[in-house]
């Protein structure tokens, strides 16, 4: 399941940032971020805990708040899509889209065009397994 070490981890290498040059309060905000996009998406399907959970809802909810708690200086969008991509390969999903599409919708995600159950609606309907084109 997603967690805020490797989303920390790629912020770095994206960045070029020393993981010790990354603010106590962007490691808080990504570690919050994480937890509610997990309770988030616990709450919206009723699952008694995380491991009933699908990758759909998850992904979803870790795009909606990493994309819109803004935990880095650069790079949220980044680290949010990221979030989403590997939450989907985990259940062996990925989204089919051209670049275009795919960078507005991130983008619109994070000017609040869309709530968590509207972004899983969008994935789903281009979620594609890994072997597929």
């Amino acid at each position: 399941m997603i967690s805020a070490g490797p989303l920390l981890a790629y912020y770095c290498d994206l960045l070029g940032v020393a993981p010790s040059a990354v603010p106590a309060r962007s490691i808080r905000c990504v570690e919050g971020s994480v937890d509610n996009a997990l309770q988030g998406a616990m709450y919206s399907t009723g699952a008694a805990d995380l491991e009933d959970l699908d990758v759909l809802t998850v992904a979803a909810f870790a795009l909606y708040y990493l994309a819109r708690n803004h935990c880095f200086p650069d790079g949220n969008k980044r680290i949010a899509f990221l979030a989403c991509q590997r939450t989907l390969a985990q259940g062996g999903f990925r989204l089919h889209g051209s670049d275009d599409d795919l960078v507005h919708f991130v983008e619109a995600v994070a000017r609040g065009d869309f709530e968590p159950k509207a972004i899983a609606r969008w994935i789903g309907d281009r979620l594609v397994g890994m072997t597929s084109s």
